[in-house]
């Protein structure tokens, strides 16, 4: 009896499996593209994965060569008893041809895929459903629900692009309703997805609710869904390694350039059978459990300005502690009767994706003096947030401004719905509705017209800074806020990355800087929210003088 009692603790702590999975690739058909590719295929192959899987986006566009230089590191990493394989067909593998079925076809024969686009496979006794991105959603339930039929007591794993609605912090712009719908339905269920370009070190980057995902990172770049800026693309370099028992499925998250895996927080532990009463990953249960972070009680919030004359305000703070995701810094300004208004918001990420050597670093933001007016006082506020949309208490501080340096004024309008035609859609469409002085935008894209004369004799290179002042109302926080972006028409260009809209009743000023391209006449799109609405109360475009680009930047 003892030896079997030994026997089966043995076996508990031995995986039937491990499979390593990656996600948004992203290769080109250069050996480069492929650098942290073939460190990902490497690490598998030190830690004895018996299955590989690709999440989707494999290549930037549809991208044969590239997809055969994906097979050549394959063989040249696995010479002998390579890993079991699935590849996901997601958008970037069939944009640039337009044909979906055509696209997959050449794709599977050039990376040798084992499988069709839609497809199942059993390894091991488990069933491994794989879904590309354009599947029906009546067809998805229909594989779901015989795969959990032919499979009870078992997880049944989905592995899919496209992650569902809302769950993971990016989800809101990149997820998908109808598949929240269909995956509810089924409580085995754990769907293992790419799309949304997070970090691994994010801890809500697996969730449970009527049934478990998972989302699988990137190695290409992620950014993040901040408020009231456009954050820089940070390079990704993870991937994560699946080990399937009977009594639990873990997820260890590595770096593929270290082959490290992260352990300054616990690998993630899904129980089986799944019981959503107990869930360990349940959004609810994380908030209530979670520590909100704080700031030392020696901590301050240092200001300086930047420029010969005043150009920036550099904000320097330490770090909060536990797990920050992301620091709102809110800029507000002192009125005659001593109250404060809000002026902008901007979001920026914690240290938690930075090497562990440099996660207690402290952290800098800088403000353009675009925000602020000659002999205004303001409050400075940082606000530390966990993964879980816990808050601690703000660091703040009050600043008088200073005159700003004096900008190239390039437009201007002061009564921007007046005298700027806001219209649906990307091109063509009609004129938004306006209600009480507000647009009422239900429409999943509408563009602000800026005259074309801005753009004419702009030499090449220069660096552009756009501001606009906004009233919005957006209550709903389940539902996506509207993002800003700069866009060229024909061709379809973007001169800037997305800005997020906060949530609630918000007057707040936006900015972004940009260098527009030769020939290139932007319009200012506001997209991908539900129907709200919003004004438009300020717009500027000025010229960013070299002398203002502080290395600080």
């Amino acid at each position: 009896e003892s030896k079997n009692i030994l026997m089966s603790k043995i076996n508990s702590s031995i995986p039937l499996f491990r499979v390593g999975i990656i996600s948004d690739t992203h290769i080109k058909e250069t050996p480069a593209s492929c650098r942290k590719l073939k460190a990902a295929l490497k690490l598998f192959a030190a830690e004895k994965v018996d299955m590989m899987i690709n999440c989707g986006d494999i290549s930037n566009v549809h991208n044969v060569p590239a997809y055969k230089l994906y097979r050549r590191i394959i063989n040249e990493v696995f010479t002998a008893d390579k890993p079991e394989e699935i590849f996901i067909h997601a958008y970037h593998d069939w944009t640039s041809v337009n044909e979906v079925d055509a696209s997959f076809k050449a794709m599977q024969e050039a990376l040798e895929i084992p499988h069709e686009m839609l497809d199942k496979k059993i390894f091991k006794g488990y069933t491994f459903l794989i879904i590309p991105q354009n599947i029906p959603m009546d067809v998805l339930e229909e594989k779901i629900a015989s795969a959990v039929n032919e499979n009870p007591g078992k997880p049944v794993f989905v592995i899919d692009h496209i992650p569902p609605f809302g769950i993971f912090h990016n989800a809101k712009l990149w997820g998908s309703k109808p598949r929240h719908e269909v995956l509810k339905k089924f409580p085995s269920v754990i769907q293992i997805s790419g799309h949304i370009h997070g970090s691994l070190q994010d801890e809500a980057n697996i969730w449970q609710g009527e049934y478990t995902a998972v989302n699988a990172g990137c190695l290409a770049t992620w950014g993040g869904d901040f408020a009231a800026t456009a954050p820089k693309s940070k390079k990704a370099n993870e991937a994560l390694i699946m080990e399937v028992f009977s009594d639990k499925v873990l997820f260890r998250r590595y770096s593929v350039l270290t082959k490290k895996e992260y352990t300054q927080t616990p690998c993630w532990s899904i129980p089986l059978p799944f019981d959503p009463a107990t869930a360990p990953y349940a959004p609810a249960r994380r908030y209530e459990v979670s520590e909100a972070p704080a700031f030392s009680s020696r901590a301050k919030l240092k200001l300086e300005t930047v420029g010969k004359k005043f150009s920036f305000l550099k904000l320097r703070f330490p770090h909060a502690e536990p797990g920050v995701f992301k620091y709102r810094v809110l800029v507000e300004k002192q009125s005659s009767d001593g109250s404060f208004s809000t002026v902008t918001i901007t979001e920026l990420p914690g240290n938690f994706y930075k090497a562990q050597s440099a996660q207690k670093t402290p952290l800098k933001c800088l403000l353009t003096s675009a925000f602020f007016e000659k002999g205004k006082t303001y409050q400075l506020s940082v606000i530390p947030e966990n993964f879980f949309g816990k808050t601690g208490a703000p660091l703040s501080t009050l600043w008088k401004a200073p005159a700003p340096a004096p900008a190239e004024v390039i437009f201007e309008s002061m009564a921007p719905m007046e005298e700027l035609p806001f219209f649906t859609e990307l091109t063509d469409g009609v004129p938004v509705k306006r209600e009480g002085g507000f647009y009422f935008h239900d429409t999943h894209n509408a563009r602000l017209e800026l005259p074309e004369t801005i753009w004419e004799g702009i030499p090449e290179g220069t660096v552009l800074r756009f501001i606009a002042d906004l009233h919005t109302i957006q209550e709903d926080t389940s539902e996506r806020s509207w993002t800003l972006l700069l866009r060229n028409k024909d061709p379809q260009e973007n001169a800037c990355p997305r800005i997020h809209t906060p949530y609630g009743d918000l007057h707040c000023r936006y900015q972004t800087e940009f260098t527009p391209l030769p020939g290139r006449k932007y319009c200012l799109l506001v997209r991908e929210g539900v129907p709200n609405k919003f004004r438009f109360e300020y717009i500027r475009i000025e010229k960013v003088t070299l002398s203002e680009k502080s290395k600080e930047l």
